[in-house]
């Protein structure tokens, strides 16, 4: 039997796509356009809650990669679901979309585009697009953004678990 594939989870930021490996670490939700998950990055960059309306974080660019270990054929049908929760009730939101074309991650001012995560759960999971068979193959992108609207609460959110699933053959 061969070994599992070596899939990693990967966070772009910048004009030129700089990639960082994010495989087991996380992301933070900021006010900046960089893939650290740290205290002293929250602490720098933070969501400022607005006195009327909305503030964003800036976007954060997703995908799967494959690293060095390539499947015996292909890794497929990527999932994407969150807890079916808000991060904080109608105030502070996350949402998500999928796309296969790369941006410059901005700092959001919408949700238009986006779809809340808890319309992704595990009875409802969204799809990220892609097959990898070879080393460096990649999926579509997977955005996620943060919303916060006046009465959120002060300080950092509770940390927010993110699932997703992948069939390898």
């Amino acid at each position: 039997m061969a070994s599992p594939a070596d899939l990693n989870l990967v966070c772009n930021s910048g004009a030129g796509e700089v990639e960082t490996d994010i495989t087991g670490t996380g992301i933070d939700f900021i006010s900046a356009d960089n893939c650290l998950n740290t205290s002293g990055n929250r602490t720098s960059n933070p969501i400022t809650i607005p006195a009327a309306g909305f503030a964003y974080s800036y976007e954060k660019w997703l995908k799967f990669e494959l690293g060095t270990t390539e499947p015996d054929t292909q890794v497929t049908n990527f999932k994407f679901w969150g807890a079916g929760t808000e991060p904080e009730a109608n105030v502070v939101l996350d949402y998500y979309q999928t796309t296969s074309t790369y941006a410059t991650p901005a700092l959001a001012t919408t949700n238009a585009a986006y779809t809340a995560v808890s319309e992704a759960t595990e009875g409802a999971k969204a799809s990220i697009a892609g097959t990898l068979n070879s080393q460096g193959d990649a999926t579509d992108y997977l955005v996620l953004m943060l919303e916060v609207s006046t009465g959120a609460s002060q300080g950092n959110m509770a940390q927010q678990t993110y699932n997703y699933s992948y069939d390898e053959n």
